[in-house]
Parts: C-alpha cells; structure tokens; sequence
C-alpha cells in the first residue's frame, strides 16, 4: 500500500501504472487500483502481484517500485 494525499492523486497514480504491461503476463498476474477509506480520511494505491516463478516475480516487482516511485514523486511535484 502506498498513501497518498487524495483520492485523485491515488487514481493517477493506479492509472499510470496500469498502463505498463508485464512482459510475461502469462507468468506474472499483476492487479492496481485505488482506494480510499470509507471516511474519505486516507487514499492509498495497491498493488497484488502473483506467480509461481521467483525470479519473474523479483524483476516485476523491481519493476513496478521504480515506476511507483516516479509515479508518486511527479503526482507530487506537479499535482494540484
């Protein structure tokens, strides 16, 4: 999970890194979305990732934390 300021900042950030594709979709499931607390009080990006394969699994995630972290660092830079 990663918290964000909004729910718009949350969505952004799901959204964007939805559209990166796995290279071995048929070996590394990968699941984004946003979601906020009932109360509207706390946002958060998650991300779910399965396989049978470690090494796959290892680079996917590798992977996505580089693109998350960019992802968060701009939402945060240039977000309004």
């Amino acid at each position: 999970m990663v918290p964000l300021k909004s729910a718009r900042d949350a969505e952004v950030v799901a959204r964007a890194l939805g559209v990166e594709k796995e290279l071995r979709p048929e070996v590394v499931r990968k699941t984004i979305v946003a979601r906020s607390s009932a109360d509207g009080s706390t946002h958060e990006v998650v991300a779910t990732f399965e396989s049978d394969d470690l090494k796959s699994l290892t680079s996917a995630v590798s992977s996505y934390h580089l693109s998350l972290d960019v992802s968060v660092r701009t939402v945060e830079a240039f977000g309004k």
